[in-house]
């Protein structure tokens, strides 16, 4: 995964670097988040036109984007909360 938090930016006495890095990987976070709302909503578009093996697929889908939208929001709290400790 790319946007792990650099731990090396985050170890300097500038807490601009980690914050930076946090900013980045919130809109990533986000980016994950719109794609999971947009299968749940396609999902429930299938399930209720009768097609529920399409909404299975696509809820998986969501699921797993949400999944990768909470890594990503768990790493961006993780650098905010490591900027705080590099007084």
């Amino acid at each position: 995964m790319q946007h792990l938090v650099n731990q090396y930016n985050c170890l300097t006495l500038n807490k601009i670097p980690c914050r930076l890095e946090a900013e980045k990987t919130r809109r990533v976070a986000q980016v994950y988040y719109d794609a999971r709302n947009v299968y749940f909503s396609q999902a429930a578009a299938a399930y209720s036109s009768g097609d529920g093996r399409l909404a299975a697929e696509l809820s998986r889908k969501g699921k797993e984007m949400g999944e990768l939208a909470k890594r990503h929001r768990d790493m961006s709290n993780e650098a905010v909360s490591f900027s705080y400790k590099t007084v």
